[in-house]
């Protein structure tokens, strides 16, 4: 009896330590606090109650909108590199709880009416809360599977991609069709999965990766992409007709079953491990019983019949090649020995500090193209709808064109995460080279979009979609790999420190300037015509709301920021070619 009990317990507490320490189950955490905080995707959601009540205008809506994508990546980054994951992830759920919780106060009318700097702060501190948590969990994982980074990263971004939809589900299921309420949701689901999650958030130390590592990543793959393309049915079905409230409960919890595919794949591999340390541990128990461990066994029988030495080192170098042929020792990128500019600078692959690595060329040509390339996809997926409207499409279609180029986002994250890594390992190739691809299809999308060929507004939106989202994968992965993983966390927000300022330039200075320039234009020939054949029409018309319609309204813009998509996608041929060598040598060592 008291033996089994002793069993059970070092079983328990075997598994236990297990579970915490596992870099999957780690893995299958990160995954789900990614697809909890992703509530300021959804800013369309209460965009329009949150107008009428307090008695906004468009452009106000538009600054309020500008304030929450306005992220200050670098703090994050700096926290986690000097204070670690779990006070990044407790600083951004303090974020995300004030900020959404004085928006749902304010948009219900139980506080004072705020002024608009107050809610734009309050939207900053909510958009720079999902920052605070995806730093602190992609750096890990990063951590944690660097020898798979790019898979693993497309991963967590394709999941944080999804979790606007995601919570979209689950707020219709709890809430119904109670727009304010999405925002209740985003107060404290996010921290819910967050303070439950943290403990996992942690970098383990790398064991031997074994074939069956890949296997589990592909099944994670297949749970994503089977989350996507449901999220994507469930969408259609409730635009095309009536869903019920039950419907959308049955609806959401089958969303969660899929979710959770992976955490069931993690535990059944975890209890098949822990049922077989069970069993050693009970041998061992019983060998204490008897008076004579395993290992005091073997010793004695050791002692009394040495094994010769040759025949010793034999057995052992066969053991070691035959474990070598299962598993494979995680691939660290070995630094380059090759000088990569200033002498004092460490080579590629080393760990560079923070004020090394600004002072290196590579970082900044990372820089610049990641800069044109996020900011002018942007630029595009915020303006969709007035770009299709524009053109002469429906309000379905618009909708449909904007589902079809989230689907796709999503699709750009995991697929080019997985192919860039794939390529890379078996082939060779150098990730800039991946990144150099994507931004074309970039410059594509947009040019399909400028021209307006037939169905070109779908294929635009589709191509800029999947080019916009597979950029943060790519990049993440080539900053992990050139400036080492000591200061990755402030590093890689480095790069992205200029896309909302970009964002906000293409997207109000540019696009909107050149819009509301057309249109004016546009309004001043109606006026013209109406002025010869009816006064009273020309009055009306110089004080109709200024919308443009037609291919120019956007073309001009098209042209500028396809520019600026092929002047990112030279910066990243360049950046191809002064590390061609330092990829090459890492295949050498795989």
């Amino acid at each position: 009896m008291g033996m089994g009990i002793a069993v059970f317990m070092a079983g328990f507490r075997t598994a236990a330590n297990s579970i915490v320490k596992d870099r999957w189950m780690m893995l299958v955490a990160a995954f789900l606090i990614m697809s909890s905080n992703g509530a300021f995707y959804s800013f369309g959601v209460y965009s329009q109650v949150m107008k009428t009540s307090l008695n906004y205008n468009q452009q106000t809506v538009n600054t309020i909108a500008f304030f929450k994508d306005a992220v200050v990546g670098v703090v994050p980054g700096l926290m986690y590199d000097y204070l670690g994951a779990w006070s990044v992830i407790l600083a951004g759920s303090g974020l995300n709880v004030f900020g959404f919780l004085m928006i749902w106060l304010a948009i219900t009318n139980r506080i004072p009416r705020p002024q608009i700097w107050q809610m734009c702060f309050y939207h900053f501190l909510s958009g720079n809360s999902g920052a605070f948590v995806n730093t602190a969990v992609v750096v890990t994982s990063v951590k944690n599977f660097s020898g798979s980074r790019g898979i693993v990263i497309g991963l967590l971004k394709g999941f944080v991609g999804l979790s606007g939809a995601l919570l979209m589900q689950i707020y219709q299921a709890i809430y119904g069709n109670n727009p304010s309420s999405f925002i209740l949701l985003a107060v404290w689901l996010p921290s819910t999965v967050n303070a439950l999650l943290i403990v996992f958030i942690r970098p383990l130390r790398q064991p031997r990766t074994c074939e069956k590592d890949s296997e589990k990543l592909y099944l994670f793959l297949a749970a994503s992409v089977s989350l996507a393309a449901y999220l994507m049915v469930v969408n259609l079905v409730q635009n095309f007709r009536k869903v019920s409230h039950l419907d959308n409960e049955i609806l959401a919890v089958f969303m969660i079953v899929i979710l959770l595919l992976p955490l069931i794949v993690v535990l059944r591999s975890n209890l098949s491990s822990q049922s077989r340390e069970m069993e050693k541990n009970k041998d061992e128990l019983l060998g204490e019983d008897l008076g004579l461990s395993v290992q005091e066994a073997s010793h004695s029988v050791s002692s009394r019949f040495p094994i010769p030495s040759e025949i010793r080192s034999e057995h052992q170098t066969s053991n070691n090649s035959h474990e070598a042929s299962r598993c494979l020792i995680p691939r660290y990128f070995k630094p380059d020995d090759t000088l990569t500019g200033l002498s004092s600078q460490p080579s590629r692959g080393d760990d560079y500090t923070i004020s090394q690595a600004l002072l290196s060329l590579d970082l900044w040509l990372i820089f610049l193209a990641s800069t044109c390339g996020l900011c002018s996809g942007m630029m595009v997926i915020d303006n969709l709808g007035q770009i299709g409207s524009s053109l002469g499409y429906s309000q379905l279609q618009v909708a449909t064109s904007i589902s079809l180029s989230s689907i796709w986002n999503f699709i750009g994250r995991v697929g080019f995460g997985f192919a860039s890594e794939l390529f890379l390992q078996r082939k060779g190739v150098p990730r800039p080279l991946f990144f150099a691809v994507i931004l074309a299809i970039l410059c594509l999308g947009q040019l399909a979009l400028a021209f307006n060929l037939s169905g070109a507004f779908y294929v635009g939106s589709i191509l800029v979609g999947m080019s916009f989202g597979a950029q943060w994968p790519v990049t993440s992965a080539m900053v992990s790999e050139i400036f080492g993983l000591k200061f990755f966390g402030t590093l890689f927000n480095v790069t992205t420190l200029a896309t909302p300022l970009g964002t906000y330039i293409l997207s109000v200075r540019v696009a909107g300037y050149l819009y509301d320039r057309e249109a004016k234009k546009q309004q001043s020939l109606h006026a013209l015509f109406y002025e010869k054949t009816s006064p009273s029409l020309s009055q009306y018309t110089e004080k109709a709301a200024l919308l443009c319609h037609g291919v120019q309204c956007y073309r001009l813009t098209f042209f500028i920021t396809a520019a600026l998509s092929l002047f990112a996608c030279f910066l990243s041929l360049i950046l191809t070619a002064r590390t061609r060598e330092f990829y090459k040598k890492q295949i050498s060592h795989l």
